[in-house]
């Protein structure tokens, strides 16, 4: 568990992630950008590419998102009537356990769903980590109030937001 309280270390909070979600341009260099010494391959370069000016090419554009962000508070305080434990302790939780049991509720054995109190960590990474910091279920927060009906009001709101993101940023 990193500091950041995600259980993958290397990965922060989802607020940290979408801070960096900028992206960043990556120039392009031709040789004859560079020293003189690379004149000759500035001269390959012009050959590859023409003399003539490229028509302007479409930019490329990748979105990433993180479906968790695009939930609202109004769902999440539906969702937890007792409280919202936090995304770093979600994974295989109530939010996934819900939209699995809505999508493919086959594929869920509520049964083994262990019935634990939320993992405690402390505000600082060691390595290795110790092993007594995650529960022997492996289990961050319980999945116990799980349902197909949180699954599927969050489904809803999932699509709705994060087709209308998508839309906004890449017209």
């Amino acid at each position: 568990m990193s500091r950041h309280r995600s259980d993958v270390v290397g990965c922060a909070q989802p607020s940290e992630r979408s801070a960096r979600r900028s992206a960043q341009p990556i120039p392009s260099v031709l040789a004859s950008d560079a020293t003189p010494r690379c004149a000759s391959m500035a001269s390959a370069d012009r050959q590859r590419i023409g003399d003539a000016t490229p028509e302007p090419q479409p930019a490329l554009q990748v979105m990433r998102l993180e479906y968790w962000d695009f939930l609202t508070a109004a769902t999440l305080a539906d969702v937890f009537p007792d409280g919202f434990p936090g995304f770093a302790l979600e994974h295989a939780a109530v939010i996934e356990t819900s939209l699995m049991l809505h999508y493919h509720p086959s594929l869920v054995r509520t049964d083994l769903i262990p019935d634990e109190p939320p993992a405690d960590f402390p505000p600082y990474d060691l390595y290795p980590t110790p092993k007594d910091w995650v529960p022997p279920s492996g289990v961050l927060s319980s999945a116990k109030g799980a349902s197909a009906e949180k699954g599927q009001r969050m489904a809803h709101e999932l699509a709705q937001r994060m087709a209308a993101a998508v839309a906004r940023a890449l017209r």
